[in-house]
């Protein structure tokens, strides 16, 4: 589906208290001293996903050891703003420079030049089957303020609590560049198993370890 021309952003979320806020619902369960647990959900087909620890073991054949993986994919410019793939799929992944990984079963894999999973980096992974995956992950976490490009795509994964997923408008509601009042939520895109880029509702529910587009 097309996607509407970009609309202002701020260069960062603004208010303390929002932040800290952020940085509370962001904190996984804990496990021991340092080290948390996230769980990655993959969907058949598509999914952007992000990670908010650094795993323990960061190779992909571990991270993704047990999952029906067909591929990763990374950008070499890592978390903030990606070029941008209107229809998501292997060809056109790798002409815009995305690197990529597949299982090391697979003869191909002499051809990967992704290796390892970072934190705060934003990963397409397609899953094959037709069975939702839980991908369990321990590692070191990371936190950081969030920062927000004006006037550009920025593909952003939302830090919060799996348990307790807020909605689209009451997540961005503290924020006057992406909701008011009058015109409500501004126009947030999640990708779709087929590929494709889906505009979210404010009713919908925010993911945790879901990357999301946001012009």
């Amino acid at each position: 589906m097309p996607i509407p021309h970009p609309v202002r952003l701020p260069t960062r979320i603004p208010g303390s208290a929002f932040l800290a806020l952020v940085l509370v619902l962001m904190m996984p369960t804990l496990r021991a001293a340092g080290t948390i647990a996230q769980t990655i959900v993959l969907n058949p087909g598509w999914n952007a996903v992000h990670f908010t620890v650094l795993p323990t073991d960061p190779s992909l054949d571990v991270v993704f050891n047990g999952a029906d993986v067909d591929s990763v994919w990374a950008h070499d410019n890592g978390a903030e703003s990606p070029d941008f793939i209107q229809e998501v799929s292997e060809p056109a992944l790798a002409k815009a420079g995305w690197r990529s990984w597949v299982p090391s079963s697979r003869p191909e894999a002499f051809q990967n030049d992704l290796f390892r999973i970072e934190a705060n980096r934003a990963y397409l992974v397609k899953l094959k089957g037709a069975a939702q995956a839980q991908l369990p992950v321990s590692g070191r976490p990371s936190l950081r303020s969030v920062v927000w490009q004006p006037d550009a795509l920025n593909f952003r994964g939302l830090p919060v609590d799996p348990s307790l997923p807020p909605t689209f408008a009451a997540f961005f509601q503290p924020s006057p560049a992406h909701y008011a009042a009058g015109t409500g939520l501004e126009a947030i895109y999640r990708l779709s198993p087929a590929g494709a880029w889906q505009r979210v509702a404010p009713t919908d529910l925010a993911r945790a370890g879901e990357r999301l587009l946001d012009l």
